[in-house]
C-alpha cells in the first residue's frame, strides 16, 4: 500500500514538473512571438516611412523639373512635402497611417499631373493658335505693301497716307514680336482687326484727297479751256468785223470751240483733268493751225494790195 501510494505520489511530481516545464516553453514562445510581431511592426513601420520619405524626394526632384519649376504646383508639393516630413516625426503614427497618408500624397501627385498635362496641351493649342494668327497678320501686312508698291500711285497726293500706312504696319508687327511670349492670339487678331481699320481709313482719306484734287484739277482745266474759247471768239468777232473774206475760217474755228464748249460740259463727271487738258491741246493746234492760214492769207493780200 505504501508502496503504491509512493509511486503515484511520483507520478503527480513528475506530471506536475512537466507541465512546469511546458508552461514555461509556452511563455518563452509567447514572448518570441510578440517580439518577433514588434520586429515585424518596426520594420514594417520603417519600410513604410522609408517609403514615404523615397516619395517625398522624387516629388522634391519633380518641383525642380522644367515641366513643373515653372507653375504655381511648384511651390504646393514643396510645402506638402514640408508638411509630410513634419508629420512622420510624430509619435505614437503606425504604418498603416503612414501608407494611408503615401496613398493620398500619390493620389495628389496624380491630379497634379493631370492639370500640368492639361495645360500643357492648353499652352500648346494656345500657341499654334497665336502661331497661326501672327502669321495671318503677317500676310495681311505682305499683301499691303504689295499692293502699296504694285497698284496705288505714289504721287503727292498718295504719298503722306502710303508713309502712314507703313508706319501703323511696322508699328504694330513691332509691338506683336516685342510681346509676343505675352500676349494671346486673341490679342494679336485684335491688334490686326484694328490695323485693318487704320488701313482703310487712311485708304478712305486718300482716295478722299485724290478726288478733291482731281476735282480741283478738272475745275481748272475747264476754266482754263473756257477762258481760251472766250479769247478765241472775241477775236474772232474782231477779226469778222475787219476782213469780210475769213468768214469761213472763222466759222470753222467756231465750231471746233463749241463742240469742245459743249463736250467738256456734258462729260465734265465723266472725264478727267487730263482729258480735259488733252481735248485743250487739240483744240489749240487746230485753232492755230486756222489762225496760220488767216494769217498767211492776210499776207498774201497785202502783198497784192501793193501790186
Amino acid at each position: 500500500m505504501s508502496r503504491t501510494l509512493g509511486g503515484w505520489l511520483t507520478t503527480v511530481q513528475y506530471f506536475m514538473q512537466l507541465c512546469f516545464a511546458s508552461t514555461q516553453i509556452l511563455a518563452i514562445l509567447v514572448i518570441e512571438a510578440e517580439k518577433q510581431q514588434q520586429a515585424n511592426k518596426e520594420r514594417k513601420l520603417t519600410e513604410t516611412r522609408d517609403n514615404l520619405m523615397g516619395y517625398l524626394d522624387s516629388i522634391r526632384q519633380m518641383c525642380e523639373s522644367e515641366q513643373i519649376a515653372e507653375t504655381e504646383y511648384a511651390d504646393k508639393l514643396s510645402g506638402l512635402c514640408n508638411e509630410t516630413e513634419e508629420w512622420l516625426k510624430s509619435e505614437g503614427i503606425s504604418a498603416e497611417s503612414i501608407q494611408t497618408k503615401h496613398e493620398e500624397l500619390q493620389a495628389t501627385v496624380q491630379e497634379i499631373k493631370q492639370s500640368i498635362s492639361k495645360m500643357k496641351q492648353e499652352k500648346e493649342a494656345e500657341e499654334n493658335l497665336r502661331q497661326k494668327a501672327f502669321d495671318n497678320m503677317w500676310n495681311y501686312i505682305d499683301e499691303v505693301q504689295t499692293k502699296i508698291a504694285t497698284d496705288v500711285e505714289n504721287d503727292e497726293f498718295s504719298r503722306p497716307h502710303i508713309n502712314r500706312i507703313t508706319e501703323s504696319c511696322e508699328i504694330v508687327l513691332e509691338w506683336v514680336k516685342k510681346n509676343y511670349d505675352r500676349i494671346t492670339f486673341d490679342t494679336i487678331i485684335s491688334e490686326q482687326r484694328n490695323l485693318r481699320t487704320t488701313i482703310e481709313d487712311i485708304y478712305d482719306k486718300m482716295q478722299a484727297s485724290k478726288t478733291e484734287a482731281e476735282e480741283k484739277f478738272r475745275q481748272q482745266a475747264l476754266t482754263a479751256v473756257h477762258d481760251y474759247i472766250d479769247n478765241v471768239c472775241k477775236s474772232l468777232e474782231a477779226e469778222r468785223e475787219t476782213d469780210k473774206t475769213i468768214v469761213q475760217c472763222i466759222d470753222t474755228i467756231y465750231k471746233h470751240c463749241t463742240n469742245v464748249f459743249k463736250w467738256t460740259n456734258e462729260n465734265y463727271h465723266q472725264i478727267t483733268g487730263g482729258r480735259i487738258l488733252s481735248e485743250f491741246d487739240n483744240l489749240q493746234k487746230n485753232v492755230n493751225d486756222i489762225f496760220n492760214v488767216l494769217q498767211a492769207r492776210k499776207i498774201e493780200g497785202t502783198r497784192l494790195d501793193g501790186i
